[in-house]
């Protein structure tokens, strides 16, 4: 088969600095209900993204379960949700959900309210626990492991926040009071858990880490206060590559350890060397003040970090005091490995409250701060309380800084959405989330703080709209984008782009049906018919396709017979000193031997022959006067006259008499095979070397067949008479008793007969003549 694939080209407008980013599409939860909070955490990762919906109750009697929707990206804003996910686990107040983070294939979530162990046993409230989730081939989201602290404990809060990194992944536990040794207990200072991912898919824990400016809290050494929480490290982490960086943004010293002023805030980055994580260097921001909560929100990639201070006053210069009008500090490393603060930034229409960096996300050269209280729209106008929004910035190499590209707010903003609660970004993608906002996609219905999610791009295309002739051979196919046609027709289709540019392509497609013919083959078993590229074996019809280089491929169909194997099995017996021929080969000794007989006319035969050779003939004879007898106890006897050769009629037992002077000798056959004796000559009429010691006359002699004989001396033993006819049978037998005895043989034909009387051991043969 040949395939032709049609590349499309689309109208992308370059990326250069300062392109602004534009809200592309706002989604809810299908299944949205009050206060589910949908839009607390979201994060972005390519064409996935993750949305948190930590207060999800799943009916009124299960509340705050929690869960977390995942969405997919087609086109430049076509965002559709494709999974809910949920703890397997659940229970009421886990709030799974309340942090979330993707990277490619594997999603963590974080349940801080979580009581259980990985095994749903040892009951300890707000220990925490997190989730991790594998996209699978099928597209599907499925759990493969809950996670916990090595040393949970109850109120630790693990999961509280989390990210993700390739094979890496770290939880932070703000409230978890011990070091990374499980000693120097300090009322929640806070920690991090780091898991790495085996060669099987298991995550493991590999190591927990703290600050190393750990410390009390100044003014509540042993808790209590209200937010006098000691330093909280661990309630924000990022993670990139081998750097990470976890916030305290209860910390009240610098990084020196000393000036201590209450939530001032720090943030720690470790960098991995091997496998162990290490602290290299403390940040807190230069102009450092009081509740600034410097570290609420931390981010890192590559060489820059940026850490939010969502209650800090000043303005980028330490001027214009605005109360919690928040701002955010990007850092650098530098070659020698340093990290320094570079630059702070803050909103452009900045004002009292808006909580500039409540949430911030680094991706390369962009940043995003949320301010989730913010009132003015992108024009600082319309005001609305809470209505939020957020600020995108990028890197500008030339001036060495991080300038504000554009605000971003909500087409539908209201009251109270509070959008930015949540930043996240992927290339040149946002999603915002307002956990607040109370209608749905289309602002027909309103759900008390349902919750929302909105994203946003900087890509800027113009649709194109094309069309295309082609003519194909049958079995060939066209590709446009994510379809596949083989048939004739016109098409249109809507195809998006890897950067989300949708363009409309018509194609007019002819399909030329393939040449076609058919024959019949016969071939014998255990050939091949071969044909194109095919090889077929069996009888059946089979349609195959020739390629033509010039022209369209043919449809060659094919009868085939194969003629059934040919194949005999034959016992075969020969006789000692034969030998048996079959094709080419010849044998002579017992065995099972198989032949492949070759015809040109027909198909090879595959002869299977059990020969058996059969035991040498005993061929000897005895004689004694004119009487022989075979040597041989078996078989079937034949005798013969040797010269001439002629075979006695009737002449077939054991025993022959030979009736007249000649050579005789005897064929003896056993089964197949026959042998002939050697002859014996015969005279029945010499003295025998020990003759009867009595005399005998016969006569008359010839008669008509009546005899007399006579005996010269007295007969003290009768004596046996044997009469034979020319054959050598015995006709008459009689006893002799008496001096003259007569007999009569009128019942024999007219001929030559042999009388021989036998006694003492001896005999003498008479010729008797019946005329």
């Amino acid at each position: 088969m040949k395939y032709l694939i049609i590349l499309l080209t689309f109208s992308i407008s370059s990326l250069s600095f300062g392109q602004v980013f534009s809200e592309l599409i706002k989604v809810v939860a299908d299944d949205r209900d009050a206060q589910d909070r949908f839009g607390w955490s979201v994060d972005i990762s390519g064409n996935y993204a993750i949305v948190g919906a930590y207060a999800d109750d799943f009916g009124g009697a299960n509340p705050n379960m929690g869960s977390a929707y995942i969405f997919e990206k087609e086109g430049i804003a076509d965002w559709t949700m494709v999974q809910k996910i949920f703890n397997s686990d659940q229970d009421d107040y886990d709030r799974f959900g309340w942090a979330v983070a993707i990277d490619g294939d594997y999603v963590v979530v974080g349940a801080y309210a979580e009581d259980h162990n990985v095994a749903d046993g040892d009951s300890q409230s707000k220990a925490g626990s997190a989730y991790i989730y594998e996209r699978g081939g099928d597209g599907v989201w499925d759990e493969v492991q809950k996670i916990i602290a090595s040393d949970r404990a109850a109120g630790d809060e693990f999961g509280w926040s989390v990210d993700i990194s390739g094979t890496t992944l770290v939880v932070g536990a703000h409230f978890e009071d011990e070091d990374a040794g499980g000693g120097s207990s300090i009322y929640n200072a806070g920690s991090a858990y780091i898991f790495d991912r085996e060669g099987d898919g298991t995550w493991t824990e590999s190591q927990k880490i703290v600050g190393s400016g750990r410390a009390p809290d100044i003014d509540f050494p042993d808790g209590g206060g209200g937010d006098e929480l000691s330093d909280l490290f661990g309630g924000s982490v990022s993670i990139s590559g081998d750097r990470l960086i976890v916030g305290a943004h209860h910390s009240d010293y610098d990084e020196a350890g000393g000036s201590p002023l209450n939530e001032a805030g720090a943030a720690y980055i470790f960098e991995r060397a091997g496998p162990t994580w290490n602290e290299v260097a403390k940040l807190d921001n230069s102009d450092r003040a009081t509740e600034d909560r410097f570290g609420y929100s931390v981010s890192i990639d590559g060489d820059f970090a940026v850490v939010s201070a969502y209650s800090e006053d000043q303005n980028a210069v330490g001027a214009a005091t605005m109360t919690n009008a928040g701002s955010a500090y990007v850092f650098e490393r530098d070659g020698g490995g340093t990290w320094s603060q570079m630059q702070k930034i803050v909103a452009s229409d900045r004002s009292p409250g808006d909580r500039f960096g409540w949430d911030v996300y680094l991706d390369g050269e962009t940043l995003v701060s949320g301010a989730l209280e913010t009132n003015g729209d992108e024009d600082d106008e319309s005001p609305l309380s809470n209505a939020g929004a957020a600020y995108a910035f990028s890197y500008d190499a030339d001036s060495d800084s991080w300038i504000e590209i554009n605000k971003l707010d909500a087409s539908d903003r209201q009251v109270d959405d509070e959008l930015g609660v949540s930043v996240a970004l992927s290339g040149e993608g946002i999603i915002l989330g307002a956990y607040q906002q109370n209608f749905d996609e289309t602002g027909a219905t309103d759900i008390n703080d349902a919750g929302a999610a909105y994203f946003y791009s900087q890509e800027e295309c113009t649709p194109s709209s094309s069309s295309q002739t082609l003519t194909l051979c049958a079995g060939q196919t066209v590709e446009v984008g994510p379809y596949t046609y083989d048939e004739t027709g016109t098409y249109t289709d809507v195809i998006f782009s890897v950067s989300g540019c949708d363009s409309t392509v018509t194609t007019n497609l002819t399909i030329t049906p393939a040449p076609t013919s058919s024959q019949e083959v016969s071939i014998c078993f255990g050939y091949a018919y071969e044909i194109g590229g095919s090889s077929h074996t069996e009888s059946g019809v089979y349609v195959d396709t020739i390629s033509n280089e010039e022209g369209c491929d043919s449809l060659i169909t094919t009868d085939l017979t194969v003629s059934p194997e040919n194949a005999v099995t034959q016992d075969v017996t020969i006789c000692w000193g034969e030998t048996y021929t079959i094709g080419a080969s010849t044998y002579d000794a017992a065995g099972v031997y198989t032949d492949v007989v070759t015809s040109w006319a027909l198909c090879d035969c595959t002869i299977t022959t059990n020969l058996m050779v059969q035991l040498p003939v005993d061929n000897s004879v005895s004689q004694s006067l004119n009487t022989l007898t075979a040597g041989s106890d078996e078989g079937t006897y034949q005798w013969i006259k040797c010269s001439p050769y002629e075979e006695i009629p009737g002449a077939t037992d054991q025993t022959y008499i030979a009736p007249a002077i000649g050579q005789y000798a005897v064929i003896v056959t056993i089964e197949a095979c026959s042998d002939t004796s050697s002859c014996l000559y015969v005279d029945i009429l010499s003295t025998p070397e020990i003759s009867i010691a009595n005399a005998f006359t016969i006569y008359p002699n010839p008669s008509n067949g009546d005899f007399t004989i006579s005996i010269e001396k007295p007969i003290s033993t009768p004596y046996e008479g044997i009469i034979v006819n020319p054959l050598g049978e015995v006709v008459h037998e009689f006893q002799l008793k008496t001096a003259t005895s007569s007999f009569n043989l009128n019942n024999l034909p007219r001929g030559v007969y042999v009388l021989t009387i036998v006694g003492d051991d001896s005999a003498q043969s008479f010729r008797l003549i019946i005329q």
